[in-house]
């Protein structure tokens, strides 16, 4: 499944890249100009674009402009702000309902942030997925990380996966990986936020329906401090209950 993933945004870049060799130019080098027609990305658009944060950034911004072929112009379609992993920012926009016919949007990172970027579209909607540049992920993590081999675990598991907390400790976070092999590509899987005892997180992942067919789980505390997990499988979840 990781491999069909990578290929799957291989493909979508590459289609993109060739695509914008034709795209009109964006007087700004920070812009990125994606090709958005029906024969650039399949499907069909004629509600909203939305973007999500599948980088190792957070708290980004970006501004979105739609092209106007027949004025051969430019037209600032507007913002998104992605505070985390996997958070989406539907734009609010005067014209969401000019975009079907768009073929080509800008994208513009407000910092200094480096990105590529992958169109899609679903439910009637262009979705543009933020990714840190291949091979720029920073993989000392993995170092901190404790691995549980789901197979191992006893039980059934095909839903989701979700944290538990069982510390005195507040608001403490963990990213959560997914990957068939250690020594592989790991697959960042998504994040949970605990908020105090007792409190529980279900992870949101960009993995969706595949995250139960992945043979191991990695687990980081992305405050540093070590935990111990333990780990089962209940009512078809996988939990991850945090000491």
């Amino acid at each position: 499944m990781k491999k069909l993933i990578i290929a799957g945004l291989a493909a979508a870049l590459a289609c993109g890249a060739f695509a914008q060799q034709n795209a009109p130019a964006f007087d700004d080098p920070k812009a990125s100009v994606i090709a958005v027609s029906s024969a650039a990305v399949p499907g069909k658009m004629k509600d909203n674009i939305k973007l999500i944060n599948l980088s190792d950034d957070e708290n980004i911004s970006f501004r979105v402009y739609i092209y106007d072929s027949k004025k051969a112009s430019w037209n600032l379609y507007g913002k998104a702000l992605l505070k985390g992993f996997y958070d989406g920012d539907t734009i609010d926009s005067d014209f969401e309902d000019k975009i079907r016919k768009v073929e080509y949007v800008a994208v513009i990172p407000d910092g200094n942030g480096v990105y590529e970027y992958e169109a899609e579209k679903k439910h009637n909607d262009l979705r543009i997925k933020i990714h840190s540049p291949n091979g720029s992920a920073d993989e000392s993590y993995k170092k901190d990380a404790v691995t549980v081999d789901v197979r191992s675990v006893p039980g059934v598991f095909k839903d989701n996966v979700k944290f538990v907390n069982e510390t005195s400790d507040k608001n403490i976070s963990f990213t959560l990986y997914a990957f068939n092999d250690k020594n592989g590509i790991w697959q960042k899987a998504g994040v949970a936020v605990l908020k105090d005892f007792g409190d529980t997180d279900t992870v949101d992942s960009p993995l969706e329906d595949s995250l139960p067919s992945y043979a191991c789980f990695a687990v980081v505390s992305r405050s540093g401090k070590t935990y111990a997990y333990d780990f089962k499988k209940a009512n078809k979840d996988f939990i991850i209950t945090v000491r």
